[in-house]
């Protein structure tokens, strides 16, 4: 399988998502991942699970918007050097998975089609940066909507993205949903003994532990409004603990500074002790597709305040308070910090709608039958992120 990826060394979801799917490919076969690193002329890295990850070079990364200039020219630079490679790696994938529409999409598209293949889309993002939003701006939109909109499957993680990519022009019949998977015998709620240990490991003290987990990025977390409704909410003896990192860190860290309780720490590969230690775990964003950040959370009973996009405000996930203003976030966060039986009652009905939906061994099947391989399974994998 050849794995379409516009960012493979980022932090995030969507990365962790890409390296799944091409791990679990890998026990079936050869597995490629094709990617793009500005500043980099090329590299090949092949890896112990049996992935091959290879970097190409970009005039500029794909995480931001760029001037139609500048993006019409790392478009057309970029396909022609992905889709050159894809060809010349012809026989290690029978099936182009792209996670993203441009320029993942084109590449795969545009291979997958000159040598008869299937190719697969996942666009990961929904709203005004998400992948429909950008590809609306191209200014190749009418060109590759037609070859994308011809792919044999389109993966969507919610109704939110399947509703943008219809109104894209993409055919309802060729859209999936397909909710996102998590290792749920490994995000587990843990027992007080376990709590108190994780706790003492990472020196977290105090009443109660309220936790974030991802990416420093304002321009879709909400990082801001966060600090300002903990602020408010004025909860004594409090730890709010900001777990990641990001291009925005440096102002997160400077509006976070005299404020009380508020804990800063590096990036984690394993986000599990922090959420082990956690009485709450927020979520602010402006747009969201199934965030890891939220299901790891609620797998581990954890109750969670999460902002009310589009999709968590059609259907609020059970274990979770949905809000919007400082207000509301401040109100949610005295609210669940004062009531121990509520986040109790949150966490027991997170962990069971968890369980029921987002079970990765129940997906696993569909979206290796997606993928074209025979026996309509892809192997387990245990390996922690």
């Amino acid at each position: 399988m050849l794995v379409v990826a516009g960012s493979f060394d980022a932090r995030g979801g969507l990365q962790r998502r890409l390296d799944e799917v091409a791990r679990l490919a890998a026990g079936k076969g050869p597995a490629t991942v094709l990617t793009w690193k500005p500043g980099v002329r090329w590299s090949r890295e092949r890896r112990p699970d049996g992935v091959d990850v290879i970097r190409l070079p970009a005039l500029a990364g794909w995480e931001r918007d760029r001037a139609p200039a500048v993006a019409l020219a790392n478009t057309a630079v970029s396909v022609a050097l992905g889709t050159t490679v894809a060809l010349l790696l012809r026989r290690r994938w029978h099936v182009a998975f792209a996670g993203g529409l441009n320029p993942e999409g084109l590449v795969a598209g545009i291979a997958a089609r000159l040598l008869s293949r299937p190719f697969v889309l996942r666009p990961w993002l929904p709203g005004p940066v998400g992948n429909v939003a950008r590809l609306d701006r191209s200014l190749l939109a009418p060109l590759t909507r037609r070859l994308l909109v011809a792919a044999d499957s389109v993966v969507a993680e919610t109704m939110e993205m399947a509703e943008e990519l219809v109104s894209a022009g993409f055919e309802p019949g060729r859209i999936v949903l397909l909710d996102a998977g998590l290792e749920l015998g490994r995000f587990v709620p843990p027992t007080p003994e376990s709590k108190a240990a994780a706790r003492k490991e990472l020196g977290l003290a105090g009443k109660g532990v309220v936790v974030y987990c991802g990416r420093f990025d304002l321009r879709q977390k909400r990082l801001d409004l966060l600090l300002a409704a903990w602020e408010r909410a004025g909860l004594a003896g409090w730890q709010l603990v900001l777990v990641g990192d990001g291009p925005d860190r440096q102002a997160v860290e400077d509006r976070a500074g005299g404020l009380p309780g508020v804990v800063m720490r590096p990036w984690q590969e394993d986000v599990l002790p922090f959420l082990i230690s956690a009485d709450v775990a927020v979520l602010p964003t402006h747009f969201e597709g199934n965030a890891s950040a939220l299901l790891e959370a609620l797998a581990c009973g954890v109750p969670v305040v999460v902002s009310a996009t589009g999709m968590y405000r059609r259907l609020p996930p059970p274990g979770a308070l949905v809000v919007e203003t400082v207000d509301e976030w401040a109100g949610a966060l005295r609210k669940v910090a004062g009531d121990p039986l509520l986040r109790e009652e949150l966490g027991r009905a997170g962990r069971a709608w968890v369980e029921a939906r987002h079970d990765t061994a129940a997906g696993r099947g569909r979206l290796a039958a997606l993928l074209g391989y025979p026996d309509g399974d892809l192997p387990a994998t245990s390996r922690a992120r």
